[in-house]
Formats: C-alpha cells, sequence, structure tokens
C-alpha cells in the first residue's frame, strides 16, 4: 500500500510513543494501556498499529514480535530500538526516545514547509501572471492552461516521487543509494549522521545493560541507528571480532562512518571501564548536534528556493522586456 507520511502522522506517532510510554511508567499494564490508547485514538493508522499489538500480546507474543508479524508497516528503526529496549528492560525509556524523535520529526517537517510557503506562492503567482496577458488578448485558454498547469503538473509529480522516495519503507538498496544523495546535502547530511550516530550510542547502551553479548549488541545498534551504510560496514567486523582480531574500539576507530570525537569517547569508555556513561554522553552530544544542524538545513533551504525562484521571475521579467523592445525596433525599421 502506498504511504506517504506527513507531520501530523509523525505527531501522532509521537503522542503514541508518549501516551503508551507515560502509562507503563505509571504502572498501567500494557494492555490495558493499548485499550485505553484505542479508545482515544483519532488516526487510523495509529488505531490499526495499537490494535494489532493489543491482538499480538494477547496470543503471547513480545512486543517486538507483534511489530515484526503485524501488516503495519513500521520503520525498521523503531522495530530494533523496541527490541534492544525490550531485552534491556528500557522500554518506557525507549518509548520516551521515539516519542521526541517523532516530535522533532514533524517540527522540522513543518518549520521546512513553511520556510517554503512564500517561495510556493511566489512561485504560482508567476507561472499563473506571466501568460496571462496573452491569454487576455487571445483568449485561448487551452494555450494558457499549457503554460501553467502544463508546467506546475510536472513539478507535482517530480515532489511527489522525491517524496515517496525517501519514505523510511524501500528495499534496503534504494534506502543505500537515498542515504548516499543525502550525505552530500550541506548541514542536512551531516545532521542526519549525528541523529544516525545518537541512536546507535542510545541503542548500544541499553542492549549492553541487558547483557547482551557486544558483538550481538554492535549489530543491533548498527541496525536501529537507522542507516544502512553503517549497518553495512559493522557487519563486515562480526569475523574479526568474533575471532579476537580486533577489538570494538579499533573497528570503531578505523570505520569512517564513525568521527573521531566518537570514536576517542568509546576507546576511554572501553577502557576505563565507563562505557555505558560514555555511551549516554554520546548519545546526548549527538541529539543536540542532529536536532540544530537539521533545524538550520530546514532554514536554508526555504532561503535557497525562495532566491532560485526570485532569480527565475527576474530573468522572465528580463526577456519579456528584451522581446517587448525588439519588436518594437522591428516594428520602427518597417
Amino acid at each position: 500500500m502506498l504511504f506517504i507520511n506527513t507531520p501530523g502522522y509523525y505527531k501522532s506517532l509521537s503522542d503514541f510513543y508518549y501516551q503508551l510510554g507515560t502509562l507503563i511508567t505509571a504502572g498501567v499494564p500494557v494492555l490495558s494501556a493499548l485499550n485505553h490508547i484505542i479508545k482515544n485514538a483519532k488516526n487510523r493508522r495509529i488505531y490499526r498499529l495499537s490494535y494489532c499489538l493489543l491482538e499480538g500480546i494477547k496470543g503471547g507474543e513480545t512486543f517486538t514480535e507483534t511489530i515484526k508479524h503485524s501488516n503495519i508497516p513500521v520503520p525498521d528503526f523503531d522495530i530494533a530500538l523496541i527490541e534492544a529496549s525490550e531485552k534491556s528492560g528500557k522500554l518506557e525509556a525507549c518509548f520516551k526516545i521515539l516519542s521526541d524523535h517523532y516530535q522533532q520529526k514533524a517540527q522540522l517537517i513543518n518549520q521546512f514547509i513553511a520556510n517554503l510557503a512564500y517561495p510556493v506562492f511566489l512561485l504560482h503567482f508567476a507561472v499563473f501572471i506571466f501568460p496571462f496577458a496573452e491569454f487576455f488578448t487571445t483568449g485561448n485558454l487551452l494555450v494558457y492552461a499549457a503554460k501553467t498547469i502544463g508546467l506546475l503538473l510536472p513539478l507535482y509529480i517530480i515532489t511527489f516521487v522525491l517524496i515517496y522516495a525517501i519514505q523510511p519503507y524501500r528495499d534496503e538498496h534504494w534506502r543505500w543509494i537515498v542515504e548516499r544523495f543525502i550525505r552530500k546535502i550541506p548541514l542536512f547530511g551531516t545532521g542526519r549522521h549525528s541523529l544516525v550516530l545518537s541512536r546507535f550510542a542510545f541503542a548500544l547502551e541499553s542492549l549492553l545493560s541487558a547483557g547482551v553479548p557486544i558483538i550481538n549488541a554492535i549489530e543491533l545498534a548498527a541496525e536501529a541507528s537507522g542507516s544502512v551504510i553503517l549497518k553495512g560496514n559493522v557487519k563486515l567486523w562480526g569475523e574479526r571480532l568474533t575471532n579476537g582480531i580486533t577489538t570494538p574500539s579499533e573497528e570503531i576507530n578505523h570505520c569512517r562512518e564513525f568521527p573521531e570525537m566518537f570514536a576517542s569517547q568509546y576507546s576511554t569508555g572501553e577502557v576505563s571501564g565507563k562505557l555505558d556513561d560514555t555511551l549516554k554522553r554520546l548519545h546526548s552530544y549527538y541529539l543536540e548536534e542532529a536536532t540544530r544542524k537539521l533545524r538550520s538545513a530546514s532554514q536554508w533551504a526555504g532561503h535557497l528556493i525562495f532566491i532560485l525562484i526570485a532569480l527565475a521571475i527576474g530573468l522572465k521579467i528580463i526577456l519579456f522586456y528584451y522581446n517587448y523592445y525588439q519588436q518594437i525596433g522591428i516594428e520602427l525599421n518597417q
């Protein structure tokens, strides 16, 4: 089924995780918490997700098993993080992080849309106003529609395809291509990578606290990071770590996916025996970095698109007057 996630859906998903975490923290059983959410759910997809979880847990499945077996599309990041937290007994903390994550995501998208509102209005105004003089004199509606709707329709289709392409339910190969492309975008690429590192640190800390062996924990944390590239790199470590050829800190130091600060902090935590505290600090630091950079990227994107549209309108005006004066010159020569 075709799903395009809107800011409203992300806000509903944030509320879903917030309510679930708050009710469980207050001592409400999971089944009762899900029943409460179902009764008050306004978003149909959240209702279906809650209902599937309720039925699966009633049938004896774990939270993670229910999500995996449901026909509701849930991002791999959510599944991996919930699985890690369920093993560590930190579901409440996981739900809070997921709630904050989707709240920030909804805010960033809304901010991006707000930054684009005026440039998009300006674009539509220009597209409809420039051919209007010709339409006013000729009255040819088909030509006017071709020069306006005919220009905007391909832009709508391209925008829809791009939005659909970056949804979190695509296959890994496609996500790898998209991730490679996003990394080349200033601010947005580095901001997203900081978010990946923050997720990795949180998931790894949760798994290690649950007593999961370090090799398995690192692989699961890479999956929970939401980065296909990071996950692929970590898979290559398995044999070397298992055979004792290298240590996790050595692999992290040699992996280009981890910046120097992350690698040095991790190495210090591993040597000092305080890896849990180190990972918590890394999670907080990179989460703040990601939020700051993604907000800046959203603002600059709006400014850049406004400048491009303004330049296009300016060029159109110059060409209009250039053609106009050329026409006058031809008539005077005749």
